[in-house]
């Protein structure tokens, strides 16, 4: 754990945000609507992809075999469930371009998406929130989005959607 989370991982810490969620929960008459409480986090990894493919190289004393590696960089997904265990259909970001084979499998309610650094920036979780969140949250309001504090969750644009769908009360109580 880097000291960042340690230090945001003390009682004092974890009790006020449990007091936050409880005047949430209450202030919206949300307790008992566990469909209408969501989170939201992303998890990414890095690794090597082993193809089939193998290549034959000449030299001067022997033949080489080699099977090809390929490298895939950082990928990223974004979950999110709700409080009745209902999951969203899933983003995932890849570094750097989209994969140039399909992707066989996956539901067709999935979000592709790539950028430079594979991570999830403003302008994806924008996307995420309108292309994903909001036609599969449900019609019912409020619904709550419990979310880390990354600043790529509060754009201007992902604000103007949040009041457009219903969806105002963007701060906590108090």
């Amino acid at each position: 754990m880097s000291a960042a989370r340690a230090a945001m991982s003390t009682q004092a810490v974890i009790d006020e945000f449990f007091d936050l969620f409880e005047a949430v929960l209450d202030n919206h008459e949300l307790k008992d609507k566990p469909g209408q409480i969501f989170n939201v986090d992303e998890t990414g990894w890095t690794g090597k992809i082993k193809s089939t493919q193998r290549f034959i190289a000449l030299t001067d004393s022997s033949h080489v075999i080699k099977r090809k590696t390929s490298v895939n960089g950082h990928i990223n997904v974004q979950v999110c469930v709700s409080g009745s265990g209902r999951f969203l259909p899933t983003m995932v970001v890849y570094k750097g371009c989209l994969p140039n084979t399909e992707i066989e499998d996956l539901p067709d309610s999935w979000l592709f998406a790539a950028n430079e650094p594979g991570y999830v920036n403003g302008d994806l979780f924008h996307k995420w929130f309108t292309h994903i969140f909001v036609p599969h949250c449900g019609n019912a309001r409020p619904v709550l989005l419990v979310m880390d504090n990354h600043e790529s969750h509060v754009t201007l644009s992902t604000i103007e959607e949040v009041i457009k769908n219903g969806m105002p009360d963007i701060n906590p109580p108090g």
